[in-house]
């Protein structure tokens, strides 16, 4: 019902191991749902300014914009920046 009003967030991340030249790269894709957003909320949302400050103009955790999430697919980490569980994981395999 919602499918148009989901966003895909992809990261690509690429380590290389400088002392055995070994590289290992990897794209994480997350995905969220929402209902449609209110005109008024986006107007706050727009005049609170936080929007500026964040990739994809938004935060999962803004309770100006909670309300509207209907589903997550993924982590919130990659979706709002720098997929870290996922880096660790990398950085391990990568060390062998």
């Amino acid at each position: 019902m919602y499918e148009k009003y989901r966003v895909d967030t992809i990261n690509g991340i690429v380590l290389i191991n400088t002392e055995t030249g070994k590289s290992i790269e990897k794209v994480d894709i997350s995905k969220v749902w929402f209902k449609p957003i209110l005109d008024d909320v986006v107007e706050k949302l727009i005049e609170e300014g936080n929007v500026y400050n964040r990739a994809g103009a938004f935060s999962l955790e803004d309770p100006l914009f909670k309300p509207y999430i209907l589903k997550i697919e993924g982590s919130i980490d990659s979706i709002e920046g720098l997929p870290g569980e996922m880096i660790e994981k990398l950085l391990k395999e990568i060390k062998k």
